[in-house]
């Protein structure tokens, strides 16, 4: 039971950086959560129904009121009325939008990763808050639609635009549906289910020794959809993910599962520090995210140098070191105030913070 916990008190640090956070990023939920207030107050649940894209998107907004009500000095730091708020509006999205009955349409990576892993991060900061069998009965329509870290389209309703559903998940994909499998695990106390997630996770970072195929290479590429470049993409998914997964893991027994961890430190040497310019990140290995919103070469290395320092901290101390410095050079190069002026998330706030103050 206590593994369990000291798991979502990791988890919960993460995600609101144990409360702490800037005056810009109160200020960030303060304006953020009254606008997510007022639009699910008002929301048109039948018009809504049939848009999976905007559902996933109302899921979002529900975890940033989450985070929101942890943070001390936003407006609803510990205000009770949001906690009632996210119980009652989750129980509606499970009546409406994601249950049992659901039917996938329009995109697979909706109901089988984007809505269950925004779900499981929205039950890890409301367990003990709301009641707990609306955390079960929505994570079993959650499993329902992604039971297992190792494949995609596993339930018996699952489309891919390849005709073919049923699929061995990889890279980026893989690193989500073994979070997805990780903390639903820990919230249910499943440990069969955290066992498998976690020994699913290290053949993520194993190189592709063949001429051709998805993974990372020794020459330093990142390949993902078969032929695409894709370290700015998908490898920041995989791993920001890794990252998230392994911080969550690490004061437990849990550790032990996950092998070949040093593994990873060549690859993050090998596939992401070469193509960095000044902390930004070169668009070319952007992939199809190359025209997304907010998806520029600065943005995409900023997130690529928070997973990095993230991962740093499981390596041992000159491993660690060496990705430290990395991390602290590039944000150096690019600035450090605007770097800080620009990060939301009060965990990574005071990490970034503390590198920079270490460094002096």
């Amino acid at each position: 039971m206590r593994e369990y916990q000291k798991m979502i008190e990791k988890r919960i640090e993460f995600l609101t950086g144990n409360g702490e956070g800037s005056l810009e990023i109160i200020e960030f939920y303060n304006k953020e959560m009254e606008k997510i207030i007022e639009e699910i107050s008002n929301l048109d649940y039948e018009e809504t129904k049939d848009n999976i894209v905007k559902i996933k998107v109302l899921y979002a907004k529900l975890l940033l009121l989450c985070k929101g009500y942890y943070i001390k000095g936003t407006k609803y730091y510990n205000d009770e009325s949001v906690v009632k708020f996210i119980e009652e509006k989750i129980e509606k999205f499970r009546n409406y939008f994601y249950n049992l009955n659901s039917v996938e349409h329009t995109n697979w990576w909706q109901w089988e990763i984007g809505i269950p892993f925004t779900m499981n991060d929205i039950f890890m900061l409301m367990k003990g808050k709301i009641k707990d069998e609306i955390i079960v009965e929505n994570l079993k329509t959650s499993r329902y639609f992604q039971p297992d870290p190792r494949y995609s389209g596993n339930n018996p309703v699952a489309i891919h635009p390849s005709g073919k559903p049923l699929r061995l998940s990889t890279g980026g994909n893989r690193v989500d549906t073994v979070k997805i499998s990780l903390f639903r695990g820990i919230l249910l106390e499943d440990e069969g289910e955290i066992k498998l997630a976690l020994e699913s996770l290290p053949e993520v970072w194993e190189y592709n020794e063949k001429e051709r195929g998805e993974g990372f290479y020794r020459d330093g590429s990142f390949i993902q959809h078969e032929a695409i470049p894709y370290a700015g993409g998908y490898g920041e998914v995989l791993l920001s993910g890794i990252g998230e997964i392994l911080y969550a893991i690490s004061d437990s027994e849990y550790t032990s599962v996950v092998k070949k961890v040093d593994d990873l430190y060549e690859i993050i040497l090998n596939s992401f520090e070469p193509f960095f310019y000044n902390g930004s990140f070169t668009d070319m290995l952007s992939g199809r995210g190359i025209d997304r919103a907010n998806n520029s070469d600065s943005v995409i290395g900023h997130r690529i140098l928070n997973d990095i320092l993230v991962v740093s901290s499981i390596f041992e101390d000159y491993k660690y070191k060496k990705l430290e410095d990395i991390v602290l050079r590039e944000i150096v190069k690019y600035g450090a105030e605007k770097y800080l002026e620009e990060e939301k998330s009060p965990f990574l706030y005071k990490k970034i913070k503390d590198l920079l103050e270490k460094s002096r």
